[in-house]
């Protein structure tokens, strides 16, 4: 016998004839009383806990409970404050957990397989509208029913489906019928998430082969014709002919990205209800770049004595016409205008900006603003409503991973990037040592309400 195996061997029976004179001492025993906790342990208490208070805050809520396999369980949470911190909680612990029990080595295997996978999956099934072609309800759809309803050859898209299905995406029968989840059911009647799909998975996704070449040589705020995206759709174009110029070249583009954005958006209600737009009395408020001004006639019905003039592309100007409420038309008025172009209206009150300056790297967010400050009174306010990100450490990390990831989403399309409190301070001063940021107020989703002031 080898030398080092009989060593083993001895070592072992040393163990069994210590374990024999001395009494065994019960698993749960050994646990508490040998051991220290692990974090295996201690995720797991914190998520009990964690998982016995939300419970608690749905019921007094009045809240029915989630589910992932029935298709009339609810798809957001309440808003109570205390509810998103402990489900925010939740998810992080949750996740911490599920990366502990996988161990690092299979976590990067299953990483680099998946989330090219994953993103293969999803975009097969927007381009083929397979998410629509299960019915919400009845028994479900046989795979040869859905194989002609997509085009993708039966064999190929069982292997798809049992994919998706690891997912919680999808699910069948006894039957061999494919019936739709929560998850897959949310994609099929929310056409605003199957449009956001459709614009990660076709032009963001395009762009990706291109990220390394643009961040090495264009750095954080490439031209608007060189963003990664850029790069992708439309080789070979100008430096200064960005994405929302060629999206008017393709309407259907077009479309899809105002569903996107629609569907994806914060509620207005932070906007509306965040300002103190009574405090203007009858005065005059510019929304800049305010589309079909939506966003002002919900700022007016709540304030009667105020008026509005809503700034966009030309194009926009019968369209705004048609969907511009009766009762507002005295009030709300279209006006064509290029932001970037001299502000035509001078002396209001207010200019809006919403969701316009996080679309531009500070190089065209400066342009934009000092275009507008010859048109500027003593004490105007500039308000703008976009995201105000956070220092680092600050959000629950799944909260921290959206945040970041939009943040990556502007520079891969757009060339910008979402700012801080003190990157919105500094991009003003830089603009004009006039205008001085005077408060910034955080709201629902991230989103803040920047308020700056003109000195004069």
């Amino acid at each position: 016998m080898r030398p080092e195996i009989r060593q083993l061997w001895h070592s072992w029976n040393r163990m069994r004839a210590a374990s024999k004179a001395t009494p065994a001492m019960p698993p749960s025993e050994l646990t508490t009383a040998t051991m220290p906790p692990s974090e295996l342990t201690t995720l797991a208490s914190r998520i009990s806990a964690l998982t016995t208070e939300l419970t608690t805050l749905l019921t007094a809520a009045n809240a029915p409970s989630p589910s992932l396999t029935s298709l009339t369980a609810p798809e957001t949470y309440p808003p109570d404050e205390a509810a998103q911190a402990t489900r925010l909680a939740l998810i992080d612990a949750a996740t911490q957990l599920r990366d502990l029990a996988i161990g690092p080595a299979e976590w990067w295997k299953m990483a680099a397989l998946t989330c090219t996978d994953d993103l293969m999956l999803l975009t097969v099934f927007t381009e083929t509208a397979l998410w629509t072609a299960v019915p919400l309800s009845g028994p479900g759809i046989s795979h040869a029913s859905l194989s002609a309803k997509t085009g993708i050859p039966p064999r190929l898209l069982a292997r798809l489906l049992r994919h998706a299905m690891t997912l919680g995406l999808f699910t069948s029968t006894n039957a061999e019928l494919i019936t739709h989840t929560p998850l897959s059911a949310t994609v099929c009647r929310n056409e605003g998430i199957r449009s956001f799909l459709g614009h990660c998975t076709d032009e963001v996704a395009r762009g990706i082969p291109f990220a390394t070449a643009v961040a090495r040589e264009e750095g954080e705020g490439p031209k608007v014709g060189r963003t990664v995206v850029a790069r992708a759709l439309w080789p070979g174009c100008g430096d200064e002919v960005g994405f929302w110029k060629f999206l008017e070249e393709e309407p259907w583009r077009v479309e899809r990205f105002g569903r996107a954005m629609r569907g994806m958006g914060v509620s207005m209600a932070s906007l509306v209800e965040g300002f103190a737009w009574g405090g203007l009395g009858e005065g005059l408020v510019v929304d800049v770049g305010g589309s079909l001004g939506h966003v002002s006639c919900a700022i007016a019905a709540v304030n009667p004595d105020l008026k509005f003039v809503v700034q966009d592309v030309p194009k926009l100007a019968a369209e705004f016409e048609s969907v511009r409420p009766v009762e507002f038309r005295d009030r709300v008025s279209f006006q064509a205008h290029d932001f970037f172009a001299e502000q035509p209206v001078r002396g209001a009150d207010v200019y809006l900006f919403k969701h316009i300056l996080h679309d531009w790297a500070d190089a065209y967010a400066l342009r934009i603003i000092r275009a507008l400050v010859p048109a500027l009174k003593t004490g105007a306010r500039i308000v703008v409503f976009d995201a105000v990100l956070p220092p680092r450490g600050v959000l629950p990390n799944h909260a921290e991973r959206l945040v970041t990831a939009l943040d990556l989403q502007m520079w891969m399309v757009l060339g910008a990037r979402e700012r801080s409190a003190e990157m919105w301070r500094e991009l003003f001063s830089a603009a004009d040592s006039r205008l001085s940021v005077v408060g910034i107020k955080l709201v629902d989703g991230g989103m803040g309400i920047v308020e700056v002031e003109f000195k004069g």
